[in-house]
């Protein structure tokens, strides 16, 4: 028995010997166990009063390098820090990121305790430079009260001390007076007529670190009806002032000359708008005189202007044998030239039937509407129609051309053309039960004959 026993404990010990290793292993739970580590290092203007702006030191390996601003009293800062472990300490005194005060003419060790109760130094190695005269200048963005809601456009960071961003009004619907803009710049302020609007960059960086997205606009309006001045100043003292202008130019949306006041043109002419290059490109048929020519325009700004003459659309006559430059003039008083060049050109010989609806109407709240109707120029309308009378059908056509003629019992008269539209006019019926011809006449005088047979089964 004895021997039994003997044996029994010699396995016991050997069981334990190999299994303690593995308890061991079992204390550490991750790799925080060893983690003794300054992770950030900085001094802040709300730790540091005498600070003007923010300093933000490098992080090696057992070291701090940090660069600091002769003017500033070094003898009694509190540096803000982020750290890794369970604290930190100068000298055995505990340090609260910034809270604690140390001189810092004197060399510097900030100690950091980790769970293992082991400690990492890190030595402060600053250099005192004179103060920053840096006075850049960033607009990120800008945002204008558009009547009940806003809209933001972005802005670009300026190669001069003077410049502009334009936009497009399309219904007097930016109010300059109340537009906000957000700045942030490298300097120590940015201020307009005294009043600072700055954002620096470290709260810009804050704020989209933790939101992921620009931050807000200033609440103050900036009223950019007329140009602003920044004036930013620097660490140093320094000042730069950058003016920034917002020119809001007014919509146009069209440009032509109508057969209405322009009693000889037989069809009307559409300009072409550039917008980039503010110039209207536009056809005078050569039967026309083009020294005495009306155009019709639609525009949001306060008036259009020739040489000094307001222009009434649709109203005021022009000479177009030459280039001639429109103002546009906006509600704050900013005017934009409109080059409009007029080519003359033979008149147009387009005259062809594109399509065409033929039947029975009823009216509605909006107008008169197909009821049985066909869209080909030879069709048989079955008995049990009996809404269709072909003494008395409307016609809705689309042509290429100037004028749509008709000839029936009754005689020969231009039908009216609606193009475009799905509803006929009330005064376009033909008499289908004699011959019928339509006749469709290009600009240029020539024409084309077609021959509809539109009978009742």
């Amino acid at each position: 028995m004895s021997q039994k026993k003997a044996v029994s404990g010699s396995l016991s010990r050997l069981f334990l010997l190999l299994a303690l290793p593995l308890f061991s292993s079992c204390l550490i739970i991750d790799g925080s166990f060893h983690e003794r580590s300054i992770l950030s290092f900085s001094f802040s203007k709300a730790a540091n009063p005498g600070l003007r702006l923010p300093r933000t030191a490098t992080i090696a390996e057992g070291s701090i390098a940090i660069e600091l601003p002769d003017y500033l009293d070094l003898t009694s800062l509190a540096p803000d820090f982020t750290f890794e472990g369970l604290e930190v300490r100068v000298g055995g005194t505990l340090q609260e990121s910034g809270v604690t005060k140390n001189d810092f003419t004197q060399p510097l060790t900030y100690s950091v305790l980790g769970k293992d109760d082991e400690w990492t130094d890190y030595q402060v190695k600053w250099t005192v430079v004179p103060a920053s005269s840096a006075k850049g200048l960033e607009i990120p963005y800008l945002t204008f009260f558009l009547y009940n809601s806003t809209y933001r456009i972005t802005d670009y960071r300026p190669d001069s001390t003077t410049w502009s961003t334009f936009i497009v009004d399309y219904d007097n619907e930016y109010d300059l007076a109340k537009a906000q803009t957000f700045v942030y710049s490298q300097g120590l302020d940015v201020s307009i007529a005294g009043s600072s609007i700055f954002f620096s960059r470290d709260d810009y960086h804050d704020w989209y670190y933790y939101y992921s997205a620009p931050p807000p606009s200033m609440p103050t309006p900036v009223d950019f009806s007329s140009p602003v001045d920044f004036l930013v100043t620097a660490e140093d003292g320094s000042t730069a002032t950058y003016r920034k202008e917002i020119v809001s130019e007014p919509w146009l949306s069209s440009f032509e000359f109508s057969t209405t006041p322009n009693p000889g043109l037989r069809l009307a002419r559409a300009g072409s708008i550039d917008r980039f290059n503010r110039r209207i490109s536009i056809e005078i048929p050569d039967y026309i005189d083009p020294s005495a020519m009306v155009a019709s325009f639609s525009t949001k700004g306060e008036g259009f202007a020739v040489g000094g003459l307001a222009q009434t659309s649709g109203v005021t006559p022009n000479d177009f044998r030459a280039d001639l430059v429109y103002e546009l003039k906006s509600r704050y008083g900013k005017y934009f030239p409109w080059t409009v060049h007029a080519t003359v050109v033979p008149a147009y010989g387009a005259k062809s039937l594109v399509a065409i609806t033929i039947g029975s109407i009823s009216q509605s709240y909006s107008g008169f509407y197909f009821q049985t109707s066909t869209q080909d120029l030879v069709h048989a309308f079955p008995a049990v129609a009996l809404d269709i009378n072909l003494y008395h059908l409307y016609v809705l056509p689309s042509i290429t051309g100037v004028a749509f003629e008709v000839s029936d019992k009754a005689g020969t008269r231009n039908l009216s053309l609606d193009q475009g539209k799905s509803t006929v006019h009330p005064d376009n019926y033909v008499d289908f039960t004699g011959p019928v011809t339509f006749t469709v006449r290009a600009e240029d005088g020539t024409s084309t004959t077609y021959t509809p047979s539109i009978t009742k089964l």
